[in-house]
């Protein structure tokens, strides 16, 4: 907003561009008589100056509405062709850990990504991390609230009765009450072409969290070209809070659309969902870690459960061992499983441990040699065991098995 104080007139400016021409909205209004006008203007052009300077003139006398307009442009101009300040690094504290919004799904300040099939239950995720972080509350699900705060639910799926019914049934399911600081936007416009409003809505509501249900509604063209992609992350940048960007898969199972959706992102989990635990009424889910810039992947999955209640009308979120449940276990690495087995059940020959996880002998073999937290006991036993855990391990009842390998 610029002031002009003599002439008692306030000019709001907004959805400022600089490009090929550099244009903005401008919304003039004066102390005595409110709104005069609004208009979209090329800031360097001066035919529309004169013509909007007329215009003002004739609703409202007595004012040097050309020298408003020139004043305001030039101020306008200036600012867009500045862009954002050169900042010396030497003058930037380090970041030596990660900041978290939510350990560890959510980045604090970044782009995060939540992508998997229709119907896996990525949405209820979404609205669970909204409520944990719109109220601070300390769980058992394995998601740590580092830093709680307003958050914004963006919607081009469905609307805000289903929203805000999936909320109360979650809130209900964790004893807790709705919270008052989760707010809802109906959205239907890509991202780019509203982010001003949605800058708006950000600081007047004081959000610290945006997310964003779905991505692919949420771009302007054709997401599998890079050009949509990247105008869609910059609109993310202008926003400057967290965002957390629930997105879906491709037929072949990747993440749907251009490679930049993966490379712009800086936090990526993918959902795979348990079938076999939706017969039971529950949606039970594995989160797998696919990219983190910031530092090292989890490697372990993460495991969440929603159990829908049907007579108390309830959704009750549990964390659940994604590695225990057959059809989430096969897609964790071989390394984890390895551990995993060696861990419930002690030294393991090659063939028994392979067979037990129905991989290969020669790829349960190379994932025992490649990592260094295993080491095979010496002869005559030869099983493989977990190195340090274990300081005397005897051969199995007493006597010498022979093993291949």
């Amino acid at each position: 907003v610029l002031r002009f104080e003599d002439a008692g007139v306030s000019v709001k400016a907004e959805r400022l561009r600089a490009g090929r021409e550099t244009t903005a909205e401008l919304s003039f209004s004066t102390d005595i008589d409110g709104h005069v006008k609004r208009e979209k203007l090329n800031l360097l052009s001066g035919q529309m100056h004169s013509r909007l300077a007329k215009a003002l003139t004739e609703r409202v006398d007595g004012r040097d509405w050309y020298a408003i307009i020139e004043n305001t442009t030039l101020a306008l101009t200036d600012i867009a062709r500045m862009g954002e300040p050169v900042v010396p690094l030497i003058d930037v504290a380090p970041q030596t850990t990660t900041r978290w919004a939510v350990n560890p799904l959510v980045v604090s300040g970044d782009a995060n990504v939540i992508y998997g099939p229709g119907d896996s239950g990525k949405s209820l995720l979404g609205i669970l991390i909204a409520i944990l972080v719109s109220t601070g509350q300390e769980t058992d699900l394995g998601m740590e609230v580092v830093e709680p705060g307003n958050v914004l639910y963006m919607d081009w799926e469905t609307n805000n009765v289903e929203i805000a019914s999936r909320t109360s049934l979650i809130t209900a399911g964790m004893g807790m009450s709705m919270p008052a600081n989760l707010y809802y936007r109906y959205m239907s416009a890509p991202l780019a072409d509203d982010v001003e409003a949605v800058q708006n809505i950000i600081a007047e509501y004081g959000v610290s969290l945006v997310v964003i249900d779905s991505m692919g509604p949420a771009i302007a063209g054709d997401t599998s070209r890079d050009e949509p992609i990247n105008e869609f992350f910059n609109a993310l940048r202008g926003l400057r809070v967290t965002t957390l960007i629930i997105d879906h898969i491709n037929k072949e199972g990747g993440q749907y659309g251009s490679i930049y959706k993966y490379n712009r992102a800086r936090n990526v989990w993918r959902v795979r969902p348990s079938e076999e635990s939706r017969v039971d009424g529950i949606a039970r889910m594995g989160l797998y870690h696919e990219k983190f810039n910031n530092g090292r992947r989890v490697a372990a999955p993460l495991g969440i459960s929603f159990a829908f209640d049907t007579e108390s009308g309830m959704i009750m979120p549990q964390r659940t061992a994604a590695m225990d449940d057959p059809e989430l276990g096969q897609f964790v690495s071989t390394r984890l499983r390895i551990r995993q087995a060696m861990r419930a059940q002690g030294p393991q020959f090659v063939a028994a441990l392979a067979e037990e996880l129905g991989i290969k002998e020669n790829t349960t073999l190379r994932a025992l040699q490649r990592n260094a937290e295993f080491e095979q006991i010496p002869p005559p036993d030869r099983r493989w065991h977990l190195r340090g855990e274990t300081d005397t391990v005897p051969s199995v009842n007493g006597t010498q098995h022979a093993d291949p390998f």
